[in-house]
Order: C-alpha cells, then sequence, then structure tokens
C-alpha cells in the first residue's frame, strides 16, 4: 500500500502540467487569432481610406476640369451636358477598324451582270407590248417616275464598281472614339414597292453591322434611293469627332426613266453645295475657291450655307438640344402650305430680310397679314436658348458669296405698259440671255417681279440675280455684272428713270 500511493500521486502531477500546456497554447492561437483580425480590420479601414482619397482626388481633378471648361470663351449654340459615360463603355481598342470589323449586315447575293439595270446601268423600256405600255404609263402617272423599269430591276442589284477618288476608297477609321451606332429612317408616301425595298436591301447590303442601329420606315412622303460604297462610315466619323457637327453626304442621282446610276467621280472635281435664293427655294452652286483651296484631299467635308432637308446624319442628343424640326411645318398641300412653312422660317430666324422674301412671294406677304402662320412662341424660346447670332452673322461669316438684294430698294413691282394693260414678263425658265416679253399682267410677282436697286439696275431676281440688259434690238435679261464686293455694274445694265 505504501508504495502504490506515491505512483497514483506522481500520474496526476503529470496530467496537470499537460492539462496546462494544452490551456495555455489554446489560449495562445485565441491570442494569435484576435491580433490577425485587428490587423485586416486595419487594412481593410486603411485601404477604405486609400480609395476614398483617390475618389475625392479624382473628383477635384474633374472639378479643376470642368472649372477650365467654363473659363473657355462659349461657344454660339452651347453644346448640351452630356451623360457621364460608363466606365466600362470607356476603354476602347486603339487603331483602326479592319474591313472584317466593318462588315455589312447582309452578304450581297451573285449578281447576274445581264439582267436589268444590273452594276447600276441602264434599264431601256423600249419595244413594250400594249399591256407593258399601259402598265408604264399608270406607274408614271401613279409615282412620277418609270415604276415599270423599276420593278423589273432587282432588288439586290449592286452599283458596279466602287468609282470613289482613291483616297476616299482607301480611308481608315480610327477605333477610338468608336463609331457611333445609327438609325436609317427612309421616309415614304405611297411609294413603289420595288424601290422602297431597293433602298432598305441597299442600306443592308452597304451599312456596317456593328454601326447599323436599326433602319426605320416612315410613311410620310415619297423617296427613292440606293447607297453606294463606303457612304455612311464618314458620315458616323464626323460625328464621332464633334458630336455637334451635321453631315450630309455627297448626292449621287438615279435616272427616273431608266434607273441608271450617276457614279461618283474618282477625280472629286465637279463638287456643289446646297445654297438658297431669296424666294427660299432650295438649290445647288459650284464651290468657291476658298473651299476648294481649304480641302486638301477629297476625303475633307465640303462646308456649305444649307443642306437637302431629309438627306442628313446628326446626332440623336444633338438634334433634340436643338429643337428637332419645327412640329406646326405642315407637309401636304399646295403653294399655300409651303409658303406658310417659309414664313415661319423667315420670321423666327431671318430679322429684316424677311422682307426681301416678302416682295417675291405675295401669297406669303398675305399670311404675315393675316397672321394665319400659327405660334411661333417655342421656336422663339429655342432662339433665345441656344443664343443664336442674327442673320446679318449667318450672311456675313457663313453665306459671304451670297448677294443681298437692296432691303429697301427705289421701286419694286410690275413694270406696266403705257399703251396696253400687258406688263413686262421674262417668260418661262429665262435663265439669261433670252428678250423679255409682255403679257398679261396677273399681279402675283414672279415672272413679272422687278427692282430698281441703289447701282440703277432693273433686277429680276427671283432665284438667280438677273437684269435688264441693254443690246441691239429687243431689250434682254443677262447675269447682274454688280454682285457686291467690290463690283461694278456696267454700262448696259444702268437705267435712268425719267
Amino acid at each position: 500500500r505504501l508504495v502504490k500511493l506515491p505512483l497514483k500521486r506522481h500520474y496526476h502531477k503529470k496530467f496537470w502540467k499537460l492539462g496546462a500546456i494544452i490551456f495555455f497554447f489554446i489560449l495562445f492561437l485565441i491570442l494569435m487569432q484576435r491580433e490577425v483580425s485587428i490587423q485586416d480590420s486595419k487594412e481593410e479601414t486603411s485601404m477604405e481610406k486609400n480609395m476614398k482619397n483617390k475618389n475625392k482626388m479624382f473628383d477635384l481633378m474633374l472639378e479643376a476640369v470642368n472649372n477650365i471648361k467654363d473659363a473657355m470663351p462659349k461657344m454660339q449654340i452651347r453644346a448640351p451636358v452630356r451623360e457621364n459615360i460608363d466606365a466600362g463603355e470607356r476603354p476602347c481598342l486603339q487603331g483602326y477598324y479592319t474591313a472584317a470589323e466593318l462588315k455589312p449586315v447582309l452578304d450581297r447575293p451573285p449578281q447576274d451582270s445581264n439582267a436589268p439595270g444590273a452594276s447600276g446601268k441602264a434599264f431601256k423600256t423600249t419595244n413594250l407590248s400594249i399591256e407593258e405600255q399601259k402598265e408604264k404609263e399608270r406607274g408614271e402617272a401613279k409615282h412620277c417616275f418609270n415604276a415599270f423599269a423599276s420593278d423589273r430591276i432587282s432588288l439586290h442589284r449592286d452599283l458596279g464598281p466602287d468609282t470613289r477618288p482613291p483616297e476616299c476608297i482607301e480611308q481608315k477609321f480610327k477605333r477610338c472614339p468608336p463609331l457611333p451606332t445609327t438609325s436609317v429612317i427612309i421616309v415614304f408616301h405611297n411609294e413603289a414597292w420595288s424601290t422602297l425595298l431597293r433602298t432598305v436591301h441597299s442600306v443592308l447590303y452597304s451599312s456596317p453591322a456593328i454601326l447599323l442601329k436599326e433602319i426605320i420606315l416612315v410613311d410620310d412622303a415619297s423617296v427613292d434611293g440606293e447607297c453606294f460604297y463606303g457612304w455612311l462610315e464618314p458620315l458616323l466619323a464626323r460625328i464621332a469627332e464633334n458630336y455637334t457637327a451635321v453631315v450630309s453626304p455627297d448626292i449621287a442621282s438615279i435616272d427616273m426613266n431608266t434607273f441608271e446610276f450617276n457614279k461618283p467621280s474618282p477625280y472629286g472635281s465637279n463638287h456643289n453645295r446646297g445654297n438658297f435664293d431669296w424666294s427660299l427655294s432650295f438649290g445647288w452652286e459650284s464651290l468657291p475657291d476658298h473651299e476648294k483651296q481649304r480641302r486638301k484631299d477629297e476625303t475633307y467635308p465640303i462646308k456649305t450655307p444649307t443642306f437637302a432637308g431629309g438627306l442628313f446624319s446628326i446626332s440623336k442628343e444633338y438634334f433634340e438640344y436643338i429643337g428637332t424640326y419645327d412640329e406646326e411645318m405642315e407637309i401636304w398641300g399646295g403653294t399655300q402650305v409651303i409658303a406658310r412653312n417659309q414664313v415661319r422660317l423667315a420670321e423666327v430666324w431671318m430679322d429684316d430680310y424677311k422682307k426681301i422674301f416678302y416682295r417675291r412671294n405675295t401669297d406669303a406677304a398675305k399670311i404675315v397679314k393675316q397672321k394665319s402662320f400659327g405660334d411661333l412662341s417655342k421656336r422663339f424660346e429655342i432662339k433665345h436658348r441656344l443664343q443664336c447670332k442674327n442673320f446679318t452673322w449667318y450672311l456675313n461669316n457663313i453665306y459671304p458669296e451670297v448677294y443681298v438684294p437692296d432691303l429697301n430698294p427705289v421701286i419694286a413691282g410690275y413694270i406696266k405698259s403705257i399703251g396696253q394693260p400687258l406688263c413686262l414678263d421674262v417668260g418661262e425658265n429665262n435663265q439669261g440671255g433670252r428678250p423679255l416679253i409682255l403679257y398679261t399682267c396677273h399681279g402675283l410677282g414672279g415672272n413679272q417681279y422687278f427692282e430698281y436697286s441703289v447701282q440703277r439696275e432693273i433686277r429680276h431676281n427671283i432665284q438667280k440675280e438677273l437684269c435688264l440688259h441693254a443690246v441691239q434690238g429687243p431689250v434682254q435679261l443677262k447675269t447682274c455684272a454688280y454682285k457686291g464686293h467690290k463690283t461694278v455694274a456696267t454700262g448696259e445694265q444702268i437705267w435712268e428713270i425719267q
């Protein structure tokens, strides 16, 4: 018994020591875990502070940039504040778009070179049967073009080889900033299905898939057209560079009888730009010399005082900012509707120069007198909001080449014969070089409208600046020698009133 007792005490002492060691080891692990947690928490707090500081610094940088922008001289039509682009949309690949990236929405099917109108060639409808001739005449009466020919030309026809200038064909487009996507809006009304569908197919065959968002068909007014190679990318590239740019393509024509496509010239020398006359009709004119010299090659855009109102590309955001179309301008109707629309334009934008227009358009003058041109308050609000410059600035800076008739001519109206109730009339389609005629007075202006200018000319300047020109024999109508800008009237065009 005395021997056994010491042995029990010995084992008890060993277990107590082992338990103490295990306890302190567990305590050590707990303390270590707590230390690590505290350290991690401190690191997270430090990282949050760093991120907040970085965000704060970024905000300060943006604020500084905005302050610099605010300190810059203001544009006359200030650009709208654009929405912030999501950070995920900012990065873009460097370099230029490849041909594979700009692949069209659809691949054009194989072409039959002998098919009617193939490669944009003329399709001449001759030797028609009686029924075919009647069909052709019905189409011309309904659509004002040869719908008979259109219906027999493939919806998928190509326009032949690319005849654009070499620099246009070889032009590359940067990926940064990326070219914007576009919606193509095609406006039509009672259109022949073949021309409408060929237009739609032409867009699909010539527009890069990554750029064409949608095609919108609006049943409103007639249109027929086909798209040539590379028509879309240059338009979008200009808007990508400056989203306040409004661009119109170089317009090729399609013969209304044969549907022959008049291709662009590879030499690109015969360009025109849009203009207007003082009856507010749209027209075309050759480029002035200074504009030709400004353009280094055929990829350079042409500055124009105006362009066709139904064929242009513009940023949707910017279009809405500047007020879109005048909603109260009407589309359908006769000359009264056209005159009313012109009056709305003249009243808002032309200042005192609107008098020049009203003297040339008696219908417009009546509408103004009756105040039947509708409410203009919204258009004036837009003009005030955009802080637009006046029409004098436009004439001096945008269209200095235009001849501005006298705001207050010495005499204006018709010239009546003393001997008989007839008036001096320029006749039909007299663009100069032909004698004038006497015709029944109608008091509507037009062919019988003349102005006696401060230069002592007798001007007929509805569309072109034409003057009465004294020659051997009957008086003729010729281009006026005085055009402003340091020119003078010739003796043959100076008249004295007695």
